[in-house]
């Protein structure tokens, strides 16, 4: 199991790959921008859905926070 902290810096490294790329189509180059919301699964949970809430409010904290970086939720 990947612990949070060994999550987010895997997470940190999609950002920034995603961040620093230049994607080009029919000749127009554009760029993207992430929010992603990192957690890591508990012993206490019983289904899968309560992985994805802990990940999904960590993702709409990152939104909140003005988008386009790495939250994480522990806790």
């Amino acid at each position: 199991m990947i612990r949070p902290c060994g999550a987010k810096v895997v997470a940190e490294k999609i950002y920034r790959l995603i961040e620093n790329s230049v994607f080009k189509e029919e000749g127009v180059e554009f760029s993207y921008n992430i929010s992603i919301g990192v957690t890591d699964l508990d012993e206490d949970d019983k289904q899968i859905n309560d992985l994805i809430r802990r990940a999904d409010i960590a993702l709409y904290r990152a939104k909140e926070a003005g988008r386009n970086q790495v939250q994480l939720y522990c806790d």
